[in-house]
């Protein structure tokens, strides 16, 4: 979709993080976290605020993520989990992503919202292994400028390596439909990564 109105998406992906961000790490029992994951091809950096009760994890932040053709995807993210009833293992819940995307190729680009469901599974085991999966996706109705709609699926087998570290290998795929390029993948690899609790 083509609306002058939307230009001002990219300049709110900048401004409304930062907003909630301190809002949210001012709140009694959240922490300040980053995550950094690189592939061959591929880098991706995000800084969030995660909050943890005893039935529910709730996640807010920015992500960078960049290729070697040039491509560059940048978003505001939130989540929700709750442990599922019956066994804290697992964890089912939703996240949104605002995000703003540009082609190095071509320099098309476009902002939109990503909506979809994510889980993880705690394996019952000394140490503390999940896998966690989640699928996003932008339809057309809220995709904007060069873009038609995208989709964006993740999926990490993750280990605990210190208190205050997980360290974890992903597949990452994100797929971008331009106008005129169908399909256009940003990613399609496997990535090694690690979340550090910085506060």
């Amino acid at each position: 979709m083509h609306f002058n109105s939307f230009r001002y998406i990219k300049n709110i992906t900048l401004i409304v993080p930062c907003m909630v961000l301190y809002m949210t790490t001012s709140m009694a029992g959240g922490h300040i976290g980053a995550d950094i994951s690189l592939s061959n091809e591929t880098g991706n950096f995000a800084v969030y605020s995660l909050r943890e009760r005893s039935q529910e994890v709730t996640n807010v932040g920015v992500e960078f993520f960049f290729n070697e053709p040039k491509d560059n995807f940048a978003n505001i993210f939130g989540s929700i989990n709750r442990k599922s009833v019956g066994s804290n293992n697992l964890e089912l819940g939703v996240k949104g992503k605002i995000f703003y995307v540009k082609q190095g190729r071509n320099n098309q680009s476009g902002e939109g919202l990503m909506v979809g469901l994510m889980s993880r599974y705690w394996f019952p085991a000394e140490a503390p292994v999940s896998l966690a999966v989640e699928a996003l996706y932008s339809p057309p109705i809220v995709s904007f400028h060069d873009v038609k709609n995208a989709f964006n699926f993740t999926t990490k087998l993750e280990l605990r390596i210190l208190p205050s570290a997980v360290a974890y290998i992903g597949f990452r795929a994100l797929v971008v439909d331009f106008d005129g390029q169908n399909n256009h993948e940003l990613d399609k690899n496997l990535n090694l990564g690690i979340h550090i609790a910085l506060r």
